[in-house]
């Protein structure tokens, strides 16, 4: 959404459904960016019949960012670097420095569990395709985008999980958007060759895992980052299949339990 003193905001909702052990989480976020820098952000999670909020504000080249839970205050903590942007685990951050960053390392401010501030180092690289590599300290994350701007997938790889997000709604592709730089928005014309839609995501999907070099393949497909890189595999019948009631799942599912 752009603003009318030119500050364009990227809104964002994400929605974990509840389960075994925990309830539904609501997470919405909002990044403002303005002149190609995060100015202010303010990300709410609700679960559990409770909201905690966190804002943040960018101060002298220092991030002020103040908690509140149930609308009282809890406390003010401060990053004394300019922050590129935040991180809840929304594809918003991923489109959000799509438009105002580089290739290079950065600083990003994650919140994780009770939205605890940290603030990490991601490294981007942008392949001759347009896409975006992103390695950050929790995994690997693959964007690729229209030219306006708009998502087409992204993908996260943590260990050998991987999760995909794709848009919905193929007529906002013709919207006007927010258009990418005009580089990137050249290397996705070139990248098309006059393939549709589909064809160019799974083109994106394949140049953008050739061209990152934290995931290795090694063997018979083996996925791994350098960081586990001298894990051995799994020996047969180390792990057995997750049995939930009747039902037997293999390979067994890790789950993460969201704590307010």
């Amino acid at each position: 959404m752009r603003e009318p003193d030119q500050t364009v905001t990227f809104c964002g909702r994400r929605r974990t459904p509840g389960g075994v052990g925990g309830g539904e989480v609501l997470v919405d976020v909002r990044q403002r960016v303005r002149s190609r820098r995060s100015t202010a952000s303010r990300c709410a999670s609700k679960t559990g019949g409770h909201e905690l909020v966190v804002v943040g504000v960018q101060v002298s080249g220092q991030w002020r960012v103040e908690r509140r839970l149930d609308g009282a205050f809890v406390d003010i903590q401060a990053a004394r670097e300019s922050l590129a942007a935040i991180d809840c685990e929304s594809v918003t951050t991923l489109m959000l420095l799509a438009h105002t960053r580089g290739p290079g390392h950065f600083p990003v401010v994650r919140f994780y569990e009770g939205l605890q501030l940290e603030v990490v180092r991601w490294d981007l690289a942008i392949n001759e395709q347009g896409d975006y590599g992103f390695k950050t300290p929790g995994g690997l994350k693959l964007a690729s985008f229209q030219e306006n701007g708009a998502l087409r997938v992204s993908i996260e790889q943590l260990g050998a999980t991987q999760s995909q997000t794709t848009r919905d709604g193929a007529g906002r592709a013709r919207r006007p958007g927010l258009p990418l730089a005009d580089e990137i928005r050249a290397k996705l014309r070139a990248a098309a060759g006059g393939v549709g839609p589909q064809g160019r995501g799974r083109q994106a999907l394949s140049a953008a895992g050739r061209a990152q070099p934290a995931v290795r393949r090694e063997g018979r497909g083996r996925v791994c980052s350098e960081l586990n890189r001298e894990v051995p595999p799994a020996r047969p019948g180390e792990f057995a299949p997750l049995r939930v009631g009747g039902l037997s799942v293999w390979p067994p599912v890790v789950l993460r339990r969201w704590r307010a």
